[in-house]
């Protein structure tokens, strides 16, 4: 497994083409915001705690810009904070999408 920011930002460069890479960054920054993993980004993914590994794994949900997200207990086993934090991104990507 790859370092946090790199695993949130190589699905954004695949899914979105015409981005600049500035702006994809920027986009993984946010997204690890949402999620409150911006500190862990230099982290390597494999030493991240199971609540965090969720985290990530919603934020990797919600990358590529997909118009459609199929998430299956999203903040099962994530502390109230997260949960709510989490709960918040997905409202925010249920607008012209299917999540």
């Amino acid at each position: 497994m790859g370092r946090v920011h790199s695993c949130v930002l190589r699905p954004g460069v695949l899914c979105s083409v015409e981005i600049t890479s500035i702006e994809t960054r920027l986009c993984a920054h946010r997204l690890l915001d949402s999620v409150g993993l911006r500190e862990s980004g230099p982290v390597r993914a494999a030493h991240l705690s199971g609540g965090q590994r969720r985290r990530l794994s919603v934020a990797l949900a919600f990358s590529g810009d997909s118009r459609f997200v199929l998430l299956d207990e999203p903040t099962s086993g994530i502390d109230p904070t997260a949960r709510r934090q989490i709960w918040d991104l997905i409202a925010k990507h249920r607008e012209g999408a299917c999540v």
